[in-house]
């Protein structure tokens, strides 16, 4: 007779059944668990009996049975949130955008002097703000399906184009590089939107951040700047270390800095970086799904801001060290957040073992989680893994 929807396992009181007819019978009372699972409203009930139906046949073992059943199921892995499928995501990605896209706002916000767009896509009722903070050359739009996946879970949802990429402004007039001339500009401008935009539109709520790649490099300096600003941070492909085919960081560092310096040219593209290509070979691309590997395609072929492909010689110099920044043991002493890395097995662009030695280094406020056969877009992959991975970061916000 009384019901309450919850987001974690919750106990709801029945206040009363009574047994009709002819035989005698005594109101009980229940205890119901509620959870809300998965983008379909799925509740599991444990009946547990408090005291004997009076029929003259105890029906205490049945409810024991149940009781244990229940308890099972409420304490088992909740891995049954539905993805789109491969063969799925043509046919519903444009219903998927759509549907966030009607439940967002959007604007452009100063970090300094540098203009970045963000969008808020917020949910009724929702338990945390996950802010997306995306990788090197990427933008806000191709995580829209992303947006939905936690928009169904129960969370306002934000993302914004990072300096030097997509809808936002750039330090350089050729829009094909992504410069930066201190990470530390990634930072601010990380706060900037967590300060003027998820405060403002989701007052009170829990600060969760999702990243990828760059974007985990970023994050990882956050949690250490500002530790008291988010409570959960999750770390997917996390660029602390990228990978340079063999040759030492430093050796790139100095190659970098010798040619930079004799011709004024930190600004300017990195001799080993590569231009944006329409026609790319999936086989080597960073992403296991097709179909969405070309959605994303089609939406940087229409649009020129969506095509930086190429690093400074700032900005590679800024990556190859951010290594000793994140790895500093007195930094990390000061993060007081929940922390997941999650690794992909197949990984050709970020170095592995970093990511472990940082999880260590956390210790107990990490978790290290590595998804076999994934490549580094890990958010990019087919059903078995999409599903595996989905479901991971689910339960880690969820817990």
């Amino acid at each position: 007779s009384e019901t309450k929807q919850c987001s974690s396992p919750e106990k709801v009181s029945a206040t009363r059944l009574s047994v009709g007819g002819s035989q005698r019978a005594k109101t009980e009372s229940y205890t119901i668990f509620v959870i809300k699972n998965d983008n379909k409203l799925k509740i599991r009930v444990i009946i547990i009996a408090k005291r004997k139906i009076t029929t003259g046949v105890t029906l205490l073992p049945f409810f024991i049975i149940i009781t244990a059943f229940g308890v099972f199921m409420l304490y088992s892995p909740l891995t049954d949130f539905r993805i789109v499928t491969e063969e799925e995501f043509p046919l519903r990605i444009n219903e998927i955008e759509d549907t966030v896209r009607a439940a967002s706002v959007s604007g452009t916000l100063m970090s300094g002097d540098m203009p970045l767009y963000w969008r808020a896509d917020r949910v009724e009722g929702a338990r945390a703000a996950v802010t997306i903070v995306h990788g090197f050359t990427e933008f806000s739009r191709k995580y829209d399906e992303l947006c939905w996946y936690f928009m169904n879970m129960g969370y306002d949802v934000y993302v914004y184009d990072q300096r030097g990429h997509g809808l936002s402004g750039r330090e350089t007039d050729d829009a094909s590089l992504a410069h930066v001339n201190s990470f530390d500009d990634y930072v601010n401008d990380l706060d900037a939107v967590i300060e003027n935009v998820v405060h403002k539109y989701s007052p009170g709520l829990p600060v969760y951040l999702f990243t990828h790649s760059m974007g985990g490099a970023v994050a990882a300096l956050y949690m250490c700047r500002c530790p008291d600003k988010v409570s959960k941070v999750l770390l997917s492909s996390p660029m602390v270390s990228p990978k340079t085919h063999g040759v030492p960081h430093k050796a790139v560092c100095r190659m970098i800095r010798r040619e930079a310096e004799k011709n004024n040219s930190w600004d300017k593209m990195f001799r080993y970086a590569g231009h944006f290509e329409e026609n790319v070979d999936f086989s080597k691309a960073a992403d296991k799904s097709y179909n969405r590997f070309r959605h994303n395609l089609d939406m940087r072929i229409a649009d020129k801001r969506y095509q930086n492909s190429s690093s400074t010689n700032r900005w590679m110099t800024e990556a190859l060290q951010v290594r000793d920044r994140i790895l500093d043991p007195a930094a990390l002493s000061r993060v007081t957040a929940s922390v997941m890395i999650i690794a992909a097995e197949k990984d050709g662009v970020v170095c592995l073992h970093p990511q472990k030695k940082l999880a260590h280094m956390l210790g107990e406020r990490c978790r290290y989680v590595m998804i076999k056969g994934a490549k580094h877009s890990i958010y990019v992959s087919g059903d078995e893994i999409l599903e595996t991975y989905i479901n991971t970061v689910r339960d880690f916000y969820g817990m």
